[in-house]
């Protein structure tokens, strides 16, 4: 049976998976040879068929129970030889156990295992480093399609109406075709997973240019002058208000009525008739 989930990208052991668990090392038991009993290496196989403590409430392609840390593969082969049994666990064909999961995928509290986990074989007398388990595998049918709901818009935010479109493929090639309604919606069903483009072609509906108006969020419709100005002027000196200037810290450069007037004047000429009279 084929695998069609994956969990971490991993495809996930079920009772039907057809996954397999081999020894990684050698399960090493004791074999009576003659007289003497002597430790031999065997290989050990365990298969998902025979899964033992996988979910009850959640199935897989199927109806088959999903292998979770924890679970078993009930029995294994491989090692019938050893009759005296491991030399760790004391049994030969006994149980392989999962000891490693997803760490994030979780079914009944627990994590799903995959492809590649590992186990313990032989209730614990020899490991296996990874399970053996199909890819994941999906055909057409079980891949399903989908619906897409379409709807496009002006700039403005007004839904575009009674307009043919184009879906295509990322490369440009037409999948299918559809026509926005009055109400500026349309549907395409049956359209296999994958990423599309949608072009929206123009509208078959008259032109009709619109003036549009927007509200003024500063419209008084009553204000008084002087609020009104207060407002006009945002705090600027207009030329209609007085306006005091500082005088200047010295007079330096004015002048009276009269030169004779302007006490430094007279100093500057009585000194200057001085100098020259010397």
């Amino acid at each position: 049976m084929s695998v069609t989930i994956n969990a971490n990208g991993l495809s996930v052991v079920h009772k039907g998976s057809g996954g397999e668990a081999n020894a990684s090392v050698p399960d090493v038991c004791l074999t009576k040879v003659g007289k003497p009993v002597v430790p031999i290496p065997y290989g050990n196989n365990a298969k998902s068929s025979d899964l033992a403590g996988g979910t009850t409430t959640v199935t897989a392609d199927g109806g088959n129970s999903i292998a979770l840390k924890g679970s078993t593969f009930s029995k294994s082969t491989g090692d019938a030889g050893g009759d005296k049994k491991g030399i760790s666990s004391g049994t030969i064909e006994a149980e392989a156990k999962f000891t490693s999961a997803s760490p994030t995928v979780f079914i009944e509290g627990k994590g799903v295992a995959r492809l590649s986990d590992q186990m313990t074989m032989n209730e614990a007398n020899t490991i296996c480093l990874g399970v053996q388990n199909p890819p994941v595998t999906v055909t057409e049918e079980e891949e399903g399609t989908h619906t897409v709901f379409v709807k496009a818009r002006y700039p403005d935010g007004i839904l575009l109406k009674e307009a043919d479109f184009d879906i295509t493929e990322t490369s440009g090639s037409v999948l299918k075709n559809g026509r926005l309604d009055n109400s500026g919606k349309s549907k395409v069903s049956k359209l296999k997973p994958g990423q599309i483009k949608i072009a929206v072609k123009e509208s078959s509906e008259d032109f009709e240019p619109k003036k549009v108006r927007l509200a003024n969020p500063h419209f008084l419709a009553e204000i008084s002058d002087s609020d009104f100005f207060d407002i006009a002027t945002q705090g600027q000196q207009t030329f209609w208000q007085p306006n005091l200037i500082a005088p200047p810290a010295a007079s330096w450069g004015l002048m009276g009525k009269s030169l004779i007037a302007d006490r430094s004047f007279l100093e500057r000429w009585f000194k200057s008739i001085f100098q020259n009279n010397r």
